[in-house]
């Protein structure tokens, strides 16, 4: 007789519990020498539901992915197959293409069981590569071009691959150690654009060979390739199409990068199903806004998201979900329950729980969320043909309840890891229930089975974190600190907190260390997702009593607090109030400022998301960005946005107008608006004024000057109002640093001193990169306007009516009225990008502070070495780990901003 809690436990909870306590009598009293964890502790009962649990076999025809393509290009020839921006290809267009470029492929020796490189931006270009190198019987190795070059240039050397693949516009963000073949200079006319058969091959293609190759965060510190087979790849494709069934009136937006692994069915499932596949355009999959569009205009009917995305989406009430979806798949981290109630709240759509590691081919196991939604969200259980197994240390079963680490079996596994036999022979392991050869693949992953026969997700059992969806391994992120000499030790962990999770790494020195400098360091060796968001420095690690890292004693990363003044009004209460929330911080004053307290753009959007629903009324990001204590956002928002408008077009722009100091003066970018600044403002003295110097085009007045020299001009005289004599302090980026040089050579003409030039990658007429047809491409325009999207990365290829939409958003403009501002700072746009060709500048009597966009230049100089013979002094060049247009992110003003601040203080010339 148990006596127990029946508000605490149900009733088969407590006979579970009796059972098992039976079982421990009998199995002690029968052999009292029986280890404790020898017992077996299921019932015969409980052996078969688990038994059943797994129970996923379905047969999967034994076809590659090149044969499943193929059999749908003869279903439907002339369906269309691809969409990007005006271009749409049909499945014959499209196969014929890929075809061609299979044939030169093979004849330059890729075939089955060998790599070929992908290194280019989302495209139909890089479809038709993708799907031409599985023709050829090779496997494609997705290379991200934004990643660093230290790590692409390993990932090349490792794979090996045949060849690697790019385009002409997308070669440059490669190494330059890596030799590419660009597609669109190939001439592929005299190869024939039939299918190609075995006998065209080297060898025979088999659903046992090799389909890609992509390389994971790894914990040594170097990144380890997962190879996976046609095989696997089929039965995830056929399992999704049992599980979500799409049709010829289906579209599917690919939008994930091909590096990651949820991308393996937006790239396959739609073309075998005689779907559309619409490409997002390149750095879309950051910006909510955009996919919403897309996914609307083309009528989208599944996508996935990870979770931090999903709830950027739910948190702002202008962003609706597109009617169309019947889909979402929710994978990549843990979903929370409150998430997925918001979710049904705000679609009609089917919610999915997904899990899987890359080493199991995407998905492994995945959960239907009903409308009764418990405390958590489960896992779900096996897919088609993949077991899971939750054991214990000694690969034992545990029973219903009992956390356990999550082994998985089956079709879905992938071969192992590319040249790397001792990692393969640690992860994936011989099992002991399978047949003669079967395997499983330790996740690392600590679960339990419920009572319902679902998996729940409780942890790690190791340092590898999932963030934002991608896979860390924190040593990788720790071996690259070390890898500094100023650093002794190093731990990095993910910090949990209200505003979400962050990278925070610790690190004990050998002298005194420049955290700045280090987070930039590291970015020339890691991606930006894996560059911790705060270092910080300690004299010791704490340590246990038996001397191993006490990783719960690190100090919580903390925010050095001002003197605090409460909120008073209802609008500042309601800000101070969200920011707090979203920030996780336990008060926040009038003067906190929200970068400071550890606010990011992502976060800046749920921000403004909160606060347009709390007080039903306009609430704008630039706001936020200009000037983000809540005493200053509150203001704005009573004002409302019509006062904001009238300024924002101001041939001077005041970005901070109060101070005692004499001002920093911004000089727009090719796009003619200063917007993009205002970020900068929390890393320039309180005390001094910043000022954005913009196009006269962007309120419509009169004739643009002729000449780089009358822009100087004409943006001279509205620097004298503002401060009629010296010191002067200029800065511009791309061609505002060309104009802030003009201005600083007319200043000194005037016997003027100028104490700062600065320049972020701004470039002469001979080091002048060109785009396609000397056109202003929409990221220019998006960047120049401070319209960058959620991450760290800018977007890259809109249309001018998507842009358009965006501007009417952030300013609160008519659609119409924000088409002729844009269509005017484009006309405006062209006009200079025509004066800069033909600028010849003077010379600037001083050093030049510059910033390289590393990420566009490998050597690091190009540009920087373009003015040196227009100053007489030194051209102080700092490398960032970023592009052109990204040089006004805030990863990029992380480490600029610093900088900037150091130059700024004193009152010497520089």
């Amino acid at each position: 007789m148990f006596n127990y809690a029946r508000d605490l436990f149900d009733e088969s909870t407590v006979v579970g519990f009796t059972e098992k306590f039976t079982a421990i009598l009998e199995a002690v009293t029968k052999d009292a020498t029986m280890s404790v964890d020898a017992i077996e502790l299921r019932s015969d009962t409980e052996r078969s539901e688990m038994e059943r649990w797994n129970e996923t076999d379905v047969v999967v025809p034994a076809v590659t992915l090149v044969d499943a393509f193929e059999a749908q290009v003869e279903r439907t020839p002339d369906a269309t197959a691809l969409l990007f921006g005006e271009q749409e290809l049909t499945y014959r267009e499209f196969d014929r293409e890929a075809n061609r470029l299979a044939r030169h492929l093979v004849s330059i020796g890729v075939g089955p069981e060998t790599l070929v490189g992908l290194g280019m931006y989302r495209s139909v270009d890089l479809m038709v590569a993708m799907y031409a190198i599985l023709k050829a019987g090779g496997g494609y190795l997705p290379i991200d071009p934004e990643h660093p070059d230290e790590r692409t240039e390993y990932v090349v050397a490792t794979a090996n691959p045949v060849v690697v693949l790019s385009r002409s516009q997308d070669a440059g963000d490669l190494p330059a150690s890596v030799d590419v073949m660009e597609i669109d200079r190939l001439d592929l006319s005299g190869f024939a654009d039939t299918a190609l058969t075995d006998v065209d091959r080297l060898r025979p293609l088999r659903p046992a060979n090799v389909a890609y190759a992509m390389f994971t965060s790894g914990s040594t510190g170097r990144p380890k390739g997962v190879t996976v087979t046609h095989g696997s790849v089929v039965n995830q494709i056929a399992w999704m199409q049992g599980q979500y069934p799409l049709g010829p009136s289906d579209t599917v937006l690919q939008k994930a990068p091909v590096t990651f692994d949820v991308s393996v069915w937006e790239l396959f499932m739609p073309l075998q199903v005689g779907a559309r596949t619409v490409i997002a355009k390149p750095g879309g999959h950051r910006d909510p806004e955009y996919l919403v569009a897309v996914a609307e205009e083309r009528s989208v009917t599944i996508m996935e998201f990870v979770p931090s995305m999903l709830d950027v989406f739910l948190a702002d009430p202008q962003l609706q979900l597109p009617a169309s979806l019947r889909y979402v798949l929710a994978g990549g981290e843990e979903l929370p329950a409150e998430l997925a109630r918001r979710f049904a709240a705000r679609s009609i759509a089917v919610l999915d729980n997904t899990y899987g590691p890359t080493e199991v081919t995407v998905t492994s196991t995945a959960y239907r969320i009903g409308p009764d939604v418990g405390a958590v969200v489960p896992i779900g259980r096996g897919v088609w043909n993949t077991r899971a197994h939750v054991l214990d240390s000694r690969l034992r079963p545990v029973p219903v309840g009992v956390p356990g680490e999550l082994y998985l079996a089956g079709a879905q596994l992938a071969r192992g890891y590319h040249d790397r036999a001792d990692l393969t022979a640690e992860r994936f392991v011989a099992d002991p229930c399978g047949g003669p050869g079967e395997r499983l693949y330790r996740t690392g992953d600590l679960v339990r089975w419920n009572s319902g026969g679902e998996l729940e997700f409780l942890g790690r059992t190791d340092f590898q974190v999932k963030l934002r969806g991608l896979r860390i391994e924190l040593g990788e992120i720790e071996a690259a600190l070390v890898a500094d000499p100023t650093v002794r030790a190093a731990v990095v962990v993910v910090h949990s907190g209200t505003s979400g999770q962050q990278l925070i790494g610790y690190v004990v020195g050998e002298g005194e260390i420049d955290t700045a400098a280090l987070r930039q360091g590291v970015s020339t060796a890691l991606p930006s997702y894996m560059i911790p968001e705060t270092i910080m420095v300690l004299d010791e690690f704490p340590l246990s009593a038996n001397g191993k890292l006490e990783r719960r004693a690190l100090p919580v990363p903390e925010i050095a607090a001002r003197e605090y003044r409460a909120p008073v009004s209802a609008t500042e209460q309601a800000v101070a109030a969200v920011f707090a929330e979203l920030l996780g911080v336990e008060r926040v004053g009038l003067d906190d400022n929200f970068f400071e307290l550890g606010g990011n753009s992502l976060i800046g959007m749920r921000v403004v998301g909160r606060l347009r629903t709390d007080l039903e009324t306009v609430v704008q990001l630039p706001w936020l960005f200009s000037d983000a204590t809540p005493e200053a956002l509150a203001r704005q928002i009573e004002r409302g946005a019509d006062d904001v408008i009238g300024h924002a077009f101001d041939m001077l722009f005041p970005i901070r107008a109060a101070g005692s100091k004499p001002p920093v003066f911004c000089v727009h970018p090719i796009i003619g608006l200063a917007w993009c600044y205002v970020g900068m403002a929390q890393y320039i003295d309180a005390d001094r004024p910043i000022y954005g110097l913009q196009t006269p085009a962007a309120q419509g007045d009169g004739e643009l000057p002729g000449s780089i020299e009358a822009v100087a001009e004409l943006y001279l005289r509205e620097i004298r109002r503002v401060q009629p004599s010296g010191p002067y302090r200029l800065l511009g980026w791309s061609l505002g640093g060309t104009i802030s040089h003009a201005i600083a050579v007319q200043l000194q003409e005037q016997g003027e001193t100028v104490e700062l030039l600065a320049m972020l990658d701004s470039f002469t007429a001979e080091t002048l990169p060109t785009a396609p047809n000397g056109t202003v491409t929409m990221a220019e325009v998006l960047s120049g306007m401070g319209m960058d999207g959620v991450g760290d990365q800018l977007v890259t290829d809109v249309t001018e009516s998507q842009a358009v939409a965006m501007f009417s958003q952030l300013t609160g403009q008519s659609e119409e009225q924000a088409a002729e501002v844009v269509g005017r700072l484009l006309a405006a746009a062209q006009h200079n990008s025509g004066l800069t060709a033909s600028y010849r500048p003077g010379v600037f009597e001083g050093d030049l502070l510059f910033f390289t966009a590393a990420e566009d230049d490998p050597t690091g100089r190009r540009a920087a070495t373009g003015w040196q013979s227009h100053v007489s002094g030194d051209v102080r060049n700092h490398r960032i780990a970023s592009t052109h247009w990204g040089m006004m992110s805030p990863a990029a003003l992380s480490v600029v901003g610093p900088v900037l601040k150091e130059h700024t203080v004193g009152n010497r010339a520089r």
